[in-house]
């Protein structure tokens, strides 16, 4: 299990030595994948069905067109995306029918983010998230940041606690003045234009600072339940944050890693 990628380290350990260079995470992720080599995917109008969406018949249609789609391009499998009110229904269909290529169902990415982190506010509850929120964001809005109804608000807030849970564990790290230095030097001499994220990640003094921070994660779970139940709401949020990564720069292998 990672607790945390090479790049929100990097990006932590900025936050946390005061390195005003360093944009904001967004910022920060949209810079150094700015280089990266992609390809232009096609998007096109489909038939229309002139049924209601919700129905059976027209689900049914549309995986039935989208198999036949499929087929023609000899392609084994067909995946299919669907917002929440229609995945289970469609998903239903999927398993009770026989439809060659094999089709599989996707969530769409937004409410799949939305569940997740009403699962992690479930998680959490009662664990004094919601009174670290109230610090912040109106007493009214964090019912829905909880259940990842407030979307934005909901992943602003998730990040901004594990920033501050990042900053926590790297104080306790052991680390010398001049080891300081020499990471604050590396960070401040980074060109976020010109620099690649396999340049950030494979750095090695990152490499090495995430060997230390690995471990003391370690030490800290196993202080007690409380501590326990804060790291995973580490690891979560971890997770939240490459999902949300291999959406914008479609990543199948991220995106698969994040759903397992």
């Amino acid at each position: 299990m990672t607790y945390v990628s090479p790049s929100e380290l990097h990006w932590m350990c900025a936050q946390w030595l005061g390195v005003i260079k360093c944009p904001g995470w967004n910022g920060f992720m949209e810079t150094i994948t700015d280089s990266r080599e992609y390809q232009e995917t096609q998007i096109s109008f489909l038939p229309f069905v002139n049924l209601p969406p919700s129905t059976p018949d027209c689900i049914h249609s549309v995986l039935i067109f989208a198999a036949q789609e499929c087929k023609q391009l000899n392609q084994r499998t067909c995946f299919v995306t669907f917002d929440q009110p229609l995945y289970i229904k469609a998903r239903n269909i999927v398993e009770s029918s026989k439809l060659n290529p094999q089709i599989v169902v996707r969530l769409g990415g937004f409410h799949l983010v939305m569940s997740f982190m009403g699962s992690i506010g479930y998680i959490m509850a009662g664990s004094g998230l919601r009174e670290l929120w109230n610090t912040i964001y109106a007493a009214n809005s964090i019912d829905k940041m909880m259940t990842g109804h407030a979307y934005s608000r909901a992943v602003r807030a998730h990040m901004l606690t594990q920033l501050c849970l990042s900053k926590i564990i790297l104080d306790e790290i052991e680390l010398t003045e001049e080891y300081k230095i020499t990471l604050k030097n590396y960070i401040s001499s980074t060109d976020y234009i010109t620099s690649t994220l396999e340049d950030i990640e494979n750095h090695e003094i990152i490499q090495d600072l995430i060997r230390k921070v690995e471990n003391q994660i370690k030490i800290i779970a196993s202080r007690g339940k409380t501590a326990t139940l804060w790291i995973q709401y580490f690891y979560l949020v971890h997770i939240l944050r490459q999902f949300i990564y291999a959406e914008r720069i479609g990543s199948w292998y991220l995106h698969y890693f994040c759903r397992q």
